[in-house]
Parts: structure tokens; C-alpha cells; sequence
């Protein structure tokens, strides 16, 4: 999709990219160097170094993949009107589509129930959330586990031996599984990013570190009956206050993403600029509150999880 007139004259750029295993001995090495410039004599509208020649450890085949780049960034604007246009179909009460119908993969699709519940229960605009969040999301209910361990204590940096890293252990344990490897430098190191402990623990799920493989993984079954079980153990009072912890206080993940970015916002003079360093944070501190939320509002109802609604609700419940 391009706007009109936005390329008049064709592509601004084309490049051309040559793969194949060409130094095999002088005699190849010269028979590509040779089609190398007759590629360029026929092509004659790229230029110089944007059409290369690239070793590949394939000895029986060659591959030629030209692109051509059309939207000068001038142009970028469209990105913005096409972004209005989805949002205002998706959310028209009258004639929108759900947003899921538009969508292909699993984590868009996991994206699309938390931007219409951000609205709802946050009281924000509708708005999309940022592509590194949106990788996290290709098991839902994988993810939002994640988050109660954590406030059950069940996730969380450890650093009784030394270097802090992240590690899960279910209540009974006697070693951890490491989601995080801890450094081997003496002056240790920053702390390692959210987006990375997600990953680990919901994409990949096993003990990370060197050596280990996929001999230590998550048991996810596991998992779910020590957090119903701990849930039963604390009650619904303290379960809900830990929750909501999770979401108010300072040392919690939630806040501490929030205050990073302010704080990395505040070193920033371009406007501009500052409006859009670390949105991901932002947007995955937002989703991981509507997953406390979602989950305080099932352990308040009264009612047992086979009547609540989603899929998730078992998981909350302490009835």
C-alpha cells in the first residue's frame, strides 16, 4: 500500500544481492566476479556497492533477490493514516470487525484481547501494542502465569550466592531453575532486562544455564497447582493484596519498568524523541496491570471459576 504520487519516478533505491559459493578456486572466483559485472552493465539503475556479491555455504545453488525501496521516509506518514484507519474499524461499535479476525498469528491475536481490555480497565484511548510486547504474547496463558509467580514469590532475583540472577523454584524445591544466568564478573553487571526474563522463562522455558540444555525445563502443570495452592494458603485477602502489590509498590516489576523510563525520558530535550523511549516498557508494564487486575477481580467474585468467564479464570481462583 503507498500513497499516490508518493513514487513518481520508481524506486529510490534498488539493491541487489548475489548468494551463492563462489571461491571454490580461481576459476569460479572469476566466473562470478565476471557475472558480478555483467549483473551491473544490465542493471544500470543500481548502484555501485548496492549490488553484492555474498559467499553462501550452499555449493549447488545460487540465489539472486533484488528489493526495491519506494517510500522515501518522507512519505512515512501513511504508516500513521493506515494505523487510524485499523484502529477506527476495530473499535466502531456499529460496523467494526473484531480486531482478532484481522489477524494471523497467535501472539497478534493474543495482542488484539489485551489492547480492547487496556481501554476498559485502564480508562486509556485504544492504542496498539509495541512489536517487542507482542513477541512475548504466543501463549497467553503462559505469560500471565508468569506474572503470578512473580508476585507469589515464586519467580524472583536471587542473589544469596553471589551475582544476582533470576530464578523460579516451586514451594518444596531444592534447586532453582535459573532464568537468568548470573555474571562471572566480579563487578557484576546491570540488571537484566524484562523482555529478556520473559523470554526465557515463557518462550524457552529451561534452566539457561551453559551446559544445561533442555535437561531442566518449567513444568507447567507443576506450576499451576503450586499457584492455585499457594492462592488457597494465603486466602483471598492476602492473595488479592499481593496482587495488587505487584501493581503499587516500587520494588515491584510494574513500577520499577514505569520509573526506568521516566527516568531515561528525562536525560531526553527532543520532544519528539523523549515521547517514544520506552514505550515497550510502558506498554508491557500496562498489560502485566490488566493481567492483576483481570486475575483481583476473579479472586474478589464470590462466584467458582467455572462460572467466570475466559480461559485463564481457573488458575485465579481460590474458591
Amino acid at each position: 500500500m503507498y500513497m499516490v504520487g508518493s513514487v513518481p519516478q520508481g524506486p529510490e533505491v534498488v539493491a541487489c544481492y548475489i548468494r551463492v559459493h563462489s571461491n571454490v578456486d580461481e576459476d569460479t572466483t572469476r566466473y562470478f566476479a565476471d557475472f558480478e559485472q555483467e549483473m551491473k552493465d544490465r542493471k544500470v539503475n543500481i548502484k555501485g556497492s548496492s549490488l553484492t556479491l555474498v559467499d553462501s555455504e550452499d555449493h549447488h545453488k545460487l540465489t539472486v533477490v533484488q528489493s526495491d525501496d519506494l517510500v522515501p521516509s518522507t512519505d512515512f506518514e501513511m504508516w500513521h493514516k493506515c494505523k487510524e484507519a485499523y484502529i477506527a474499524q476495530v473499535t466502531d461499535p456499529h460496523r467494526g470487525i473484531p480486531a482478532s479476525e484481522l489477524h494471523v498469528f497467535p501472539a497478534e491475536i493474543t495482542a488484539c484481547y489485551y489492547e480492547a481490555e487496556m481501554p476498559v480497565i485502564l480508562e486509556q484511548d485504544y492504542r496498539i501494542l509495541h512489536p517487542e510486547v507482542v513477541a512475548l504474547l504466543e501463549d497467553k496463558e503462559r505469560l500471565e502465569v508468569f506474572f503470578r509467580a512473580v508476585a507469589l514469590g515464586m519467580i524472583k532475583v536471587d542473589d544469596s550466592k553471589g551475582q544476582p540472577y533470576w530464578a523460579f523454584k516451586l514451594p518444596g524445591d531444592v534447586d532453582p531453575l535459573y532464568v537468568t544466568v548470573p555474571s562471572a564478573r566480579l563487578d557484576g553487571r546491570s540488571e537484566d532486562d524484562i523482555f529478556d526474563v520473559i523470554h526465557n522463562f515463557v518462550m524457552e522455558g529451561h534452566d539457561q544455564r551453559p551446559g544445561m540444555g533442555e535437561a531442566k525445563n518449567v513444568n507447567w502443570d507443576k506450576l499451576r497447582d503450586a499457584i492455585l495452592v499457594t492462592q488457597r494458603e494465603l486466602g483471598k485477602n492476602k492473595t488479592i493484596k499481593r496482587y495488587q502489590e505487584e501493581v503499587d509498590s516500587p520494588k515491584g516489576i510494574i513500577q520499577k519498568m514505569r520509573a526506568d523510563v521516566e527516568n531515561r525520558r528525562s536525560k531526553v530535550s527532543n520532544t519528539n524523541l523523549r515521547t517514544v523511549i520506552g514505550q515497550e516498557y510502558l506498554d508491557l508494564a500496562d498489560l502485566a496491570t490488566v493481567v492483576y487486575r483481570v486475575g483481583i477481580s476473579i479472586v474478589t467474585d464470590d462466584s467458582c471459576p467455572s462460572r467466570q468467564t475466559g480461559d485463564i479464570s481457573s488458575v485465579w481462583s481460590v474458591c
